[in-house]
């Protein structure tokens, strides 16, 4: 089936704003809104630039959720609130 929820976040591994205690905290915030039903891919724009730049990372940190779509992206500081939004999926209506 799969995982119901997918995101990526870029940070900077010695970053006071955007570092690993900022991913940590962002794990902790996704298991407790999705339990064990997300996949977090984390990546350090110092060790993957490129990938950064290929997906247009302007600031750390940066959370894309990538699944469920639509696409759509967080930047800064990461909290329960702010994750709330990026967790609200628009639905379209069928015609």
């Amino acid at each position: 089936m799969g995982t119901a929820w997918r995101f990526e976040v870029y940070f900077l591994q010695d970053s006071r704003y955007g570092g690993r205690s900022t991913v940590q905290a962002l794990r902790e915030l996704l298991r407790q809104r999705l339990g064990e039903g997300y996949e977090l891919e984390e990546i350090d724009v110092a060790a993957s630039p490129e990938r950064a730049e290929a997906n247009r990372v302007l600031a750390i940190p940066t959370l894309i959720r990538r699944w469920p779509l639509p696409e759509c992206r967080y930047l800064g500081a990461i909290h329960g609130v702010k994750l709330d939004c990026l967790l609200e999926v628009p639905t379209q209506e069928l015609q």
